[in-house]
């Protein structure tokens, strides 16, 4: 299956440029190379003519993947967030495992520390009953049994593997949901049967800043997720309370504490609207044509 691999600008050139450099010395065969922008990287290096630069029309994450997701040409869409770094082979397994299996929409990498590779900082994303976004085995041993055994809901921001019909036909990674777009897809695909596994063969290093995930608006993202994918039900009616209390205690005495609750108040004004929610497909900018009526049929056969 073909590869695309996309780079999204974050704003730091050098952590643009440390990602890409170390991509194109252990570029895949064949591999599809985007970095996609809001028109303030103007390629220093001269690297049009192995790489692609694609401009986006938004500064955020989600919609930044969803251009690069509509441009791209493989089968496989791997983003790369910058401040990852990849060696030999990085796309070796998960390449492999997405074109054995059809039920598999996407491959976490075991994502580490640039500074000490033998420390996790995430194999992957999970969701609680509670509606809490989680990195799962994050500060543990990269040998240890926890992360052998760790089976993600799907991979999170900062790395993946997915079948690009698959995102496409979900309407790709929604910014309505801010840093929580990567559970919300996750739980999107796996809602359609479609699964993850791990690849610890895959092993990304990474040195970056997470994503600002705290105050108003991170509050509200959460409480959107929360009631588009678990707004009913005894048990997450019980555990979701509980969670956010945990949430409020733990930011205390920072003053996001009082801001994320404003914003999980905020989203519960919007409870109609999200439990009505539906994912529109994307439309590749390529191929002129989209891809519903070909992941349906896979996913009937």
């Amino acid at each position: 299956m073909s590869l695309s691999i996309c780079i999204p600008w974050s704003g730091n050139d050098q952590a643009v440029e440390d990602t890409l450099v170390s991509v194109l010395e252990n570029r895949p065969e064949n591999a599809q190379i985007l970095v996609v922008h809001y028109g303030q990287y103007d390629d220093p290096y001269d690297l049009a003519g192995e790489v692609e630069f694609v401009e986006s029309t938004d500064p955020q994450l989600a919609n930044q993947l969803n251009t690069g997701l509509t441009h791209a040409t493989g089968e496989i869409f791997h983003p790369l967030v910058p401040g990852a770094t990849v060696r030999h082979g990085w796309t070796n397994e998960p390449v492999a495992w997405l074109n054995a299996d059809p039920d598999l929409a996407s491959v976490s990498p075991l994502v580490v520390e640039a500074e000490n590779s033998d420390r996790v900082v995430t194999a992957g994303v999970a969701y609680s009953a509670g509606g809490g976004r989680r990195e799962l085995v994050s500060g543990r041993a990269i040998g240890s049994k926890q992360v052998n055994k760790t089976r993600p809901l799907g991979p999170s921001w900062r790395a993946g593997f997915f079948r690009s019909e698959d995102v496409l036909d979900l309407g790709g990674w929604d910014a309505t949901v801010g840093s929580q777009a990567d559970v919300d897809l996750s739980l999107a695909l796996r809602a359609d049967e479609l699964d993850c596994e791990l690849s610890t063969k895959s092993v990304i290093h990474f040195s970056a800043r997470p994503l600002a995930d705290a105050g108003f608006r991170a509050g509200r993202d959460r409480q959107r997720l929360f009631l588009r994918h678990r707004g009913a039900g005894a048990r997450a009616l019980f555990a979701h309370p509980i969670a956010v209390a945990v949430e409020f205690a733990v930011s205390l005495p920072n003053w996001t504490a009082w801001t994320g609750l404003m914003g999980r108040c905020a989203g519960l004004l919007e409870v109609s609207r999200q439990r009505s929610h539906q994912r529109q497909p994307l439309q590749s900018a390529i191929g002129g044509g989209g891809p519903s009526d070909a992941a349906h049929e896979r996913r009937v056969a």
